[in-house]
């Protein structure tokens, strides 16, 4: 049963993500695997006060309110909360070094075939999108 103000994302990895990474963690390149583990391990953190936290309260109230606690945030693109301004502040980006002028949106996809190729050499990668780049052009 989920609980309240958590999200879905969040619950499946907290419920699933030990038992997936133990049979799949060798499909992973070993130089990602530190970097996946961590990230998945911050997004189940996010928003609690495993994070960390900020501390409020009134001085002026002489006791009587109580601290407000404003926990901090993974700040990870694979996090549902953190991903979305992620997100939202890489497009504001994009959209301030775009020229006014038509624009036209293409979309490469990798055969299945070859997507082993790139999974276990991401370098290889950026040089395939470089020489798509260049076809396009």
């Amino acid at each position: 049963m989920m609980k309240k103000g958590t999200g879905v994302i969040k619950e499946i990895l907290k419920d699933h993500f030990a038992g997936f990474w133990d049979l799949h963690d060798r499909r992973f390149p070993e130089s990602y695997r530190n970097d996946i583990k961590e990230t998945v391990e911050k997004t189940i953190k996010c928003g609690t006060r495993d994070m960390g936290f900020a501390r409020y309260e009134c001085l002026g109230c002489e006791g009587n309110s109580l601290p407000k606690f404003v926990c901090f945030t993974c700040k990870s693109r694979l996090c549902h909360r953190c991903g979305k301004k992620y997100t939202d502040d890489w497009s504001d980006k994009q959209q301030e070094m775009i020229f006014n002028v038509p624009h036209r949106h293409m979309v490469f996809t990798i055969p299945q075939e070859l997507r082993n190729v790139f999974f276990e050499d991401r370098k290889k990668l950026n040089e395939l999108s470089k020489q798509v780049a260049e076809v396009f052009q």
